[in-house]
């Protein structure tokens, strides 16, 4: 029994080396990517040539597509047409493993939602309605594998809420805010900045909300995401305390970057789709 028990502690010993091994080159493969979208996200004079400099340069699909996701906000923002990059855009290298739906993925990579979010609202600040309908139109086209990832929903409303086009998923947003999501699939490590951009969504749209729930928007203002996902609403003011400036370093910021250092290695989601065929 005793040689037993040490051979199941060797396998256990060896299979978490490995995966700690792949988790540390995922990080090192992830880095120029979190290095760049941070920059964007502190505004940093360079970033946008930075980040362009990578987009040129990096071979891995499912990096190459996130960064993508992340030039049509600098695009935007630097008066570029981001028509060319959101048609290079193929989000099936970011959510779906070999064209399968593996749903740990999809959350491992809630960071795109994150900047198709920015995307949205940015587009929507510059009266881009074109830009937003051709980002919806890519992210969409995967509704029958994602349509029960919060991340999803959340971006689903936001579009049509900017466009006042349907206000069916307001409802959603408000049973996002009261807790009750138990049955949908999310990352939990950034769950809290979906709520925060539900709350958004609904003071924009004019929706009662309590008190304790626009109360996180105080907070979420204070983060780079936060600061600019509200100022693209035009709501930013509100919530902005007098004579501080935003944080350079916030939660938000920290889970996204976090997430993103924690994403699983293709080899690791590759296995997990191949045992479901």
């Amino acid at each position: 029994m005793g040689g037993y028990l040490m051979y199941i502690m060797m396998l256990l010993v060896i299979f978490m080396l490995f995966s700690n091994m792949r988790k540390a080159k995922a990080m090192r493969k992830d880095e120029r990517y979190i290095s760049c979208y941070t920059a964007v996200l502190r505004d940093e004079e360079k970033a946008a040539e930075e980040l362009e400099a990578y987009v040129n340069e990096e071979t891995d699909p499912e990096l190459l597509n996130k960064s993508l996701i992340v030039k049509v906000y600098t695009d935007i923002l630097s008066g570029k047409d981001p028509h060319e990059t959101i048609e290079k855009i193929d989000l099936s290298d970011v959510f779906l493993v070999k064209g399968e739906y593996v749903p740990e993925k999809v959350s491992r990579n809630s960071d795109a939602f994150v900047w198709l979010l920015l995307d949205l609202s940015k587009a929507r600040s510059e009266s881009m309605i074109d830009v937003m309908d051709k980002l919806y139109e890519k992210i969409s086209a995967y509704e029958d594998r994602l349509g029960n990832h919060v991340e999803y929903l959340v971006l689903k409303a936001t579009y049509n809420a900017l466009l006042e086009k349907d206000l069916d998923g307001i409802r959603f947003l408000n049973k996002l805010l009261t807790g009750e999501y138990a049955d949908y699939v999310y990352d939990k490590s950034l769950v809290g900045v979906f709520k925060k951009v539900a709350a958004a969504i609904l003071i924009y749209t004019g929706e009662p909300i309590s008190e304790e729930d626009e109360m996180l928007l105080n907070s979420f203002v204070e983060t780079q995401v936060g600061h600019k996902f509200l100022t693209n609403l035009g709501i930013a003011d509100k919530y902005m305390k007098k004579e501080e400036a935003v944080e350079e370093t916030v939660t938000e910021e920290e889970e996204i970057k976090e997430t993103a250092e924690e994403t699983a290695d293709t080899e690791d989601v590759t296995e997990e789709a191949d045992k479901t065929k």
